[in-house]
Order: structure tokens, then C-alpha cells, then sequence
């Protein structure tokens, strides 16, 4: 083989080489973009997730705080219904002395 047809041979390899990992390198870089692009929609849905889960947790808190006040509340409304029922056994008590 000649030198001349060596050369030739080499340089359309080469040029076929850099236009084939042109051609390649256009795929990769979609992929690239792509995966980007899902990585910053997942940061995005994380984001929210988590706002989420620290308005849920506040939830939680106000409602248990509810339910304990309300469970305070029960017990002091039982509390002054003995204290009414008492002093309204006293008045009883206390008319029919005068009354006698």
C-alpha cells in the first residue's frame, strides 16, 4: 500500500471518528439535559413534600393542643357542676330553716 493511500485511509478514519462522536455527543448531551432537568423537578417536588409535612406536622400540634384544652375543659365543667349542684343544695338547706 502507498503512502499517499495510507494517509488518506487515515485521514477519513479520523474524519469519521469526529463526525461519528459528533453525532454521539447530540444524543449524550439530550440524555444530559434530561437528566437535569428531572434531577431540578425532583429537588422541586422534595421542596414541596417537605412543606407539606411541616404545615402537617403544625396540624398535628394545634389539633392535639385542641384536644388537650378541650379534655381541661371537661374536667373543670364537671367541677363546677358539683360546686353548682353544692351551693344549690345549700339554698335548699337554707330556705327550709327559714322556713321553719
Amino acid at each position: 500500500m502507498s503512502v499517499k493511500i495510507r494517509k488518506s485511509l487515515v485521514a477519513t478514519a479520523l474524519v469519521g471518528a469526529f463526525a461519528s462522536s459528533n453525532v454521539i455527543a447530540d444524543p449524550l448531551n439530550d440524555v444530559q439535559k434530561a437528566g437535569q432537568q428531572i434531577q431540578k423537578a425532583a429537588v422541586k417536588s422534595q421542596t414541596k413534600i417537605d412543606n407539606v409535612y411541616g404545615q402537617t406536622q403544625e396540624l398535628i400540634a394545634e389539633y392535639r393542643s385542641v384536644v388537650d384544652e378541650t379534655e381541661l375543659m371537661k374536667v373543670y365543667n364537671d367541677h363546677v357542676s358539683r360546686l353548682v349542684d353544692s351551693q344549690n343544695a345549700s339554698i335548699e338547706s337554707f330556705d327550709r330553716q327559714i322556713a321553719t
